[in-house]
């Protein structure tokens, strides 16, 4: 019995070197996609004033 839980433990240690570089991805990945849509949000900064209007309901 106590060999299958190492033989699980063994594995699990091999495995965590390639978690970790998945989690670290998925966390720079969600910090890449708030950035670029804070800076798609607040680009209404540098437009004209006349554009940064909201559109005109005829």
């Amino acid at each position: 019995m106590a060999e299958t839980a190492a033989c699980g433990q063994n594995r699990l240690n091999r495995l965590w070197p390639m978690a970790s570089w998945r989690a670290a991805l998925l966390m720079a990945f969600v910090v890449l996609v708030f950035g670029f849509t804070l800076f798609v949000v607040s680009a209404r900064i540098w437009l004209p004033t006349d554009m940064a209007a909201p559109a005109p309901i005829h």
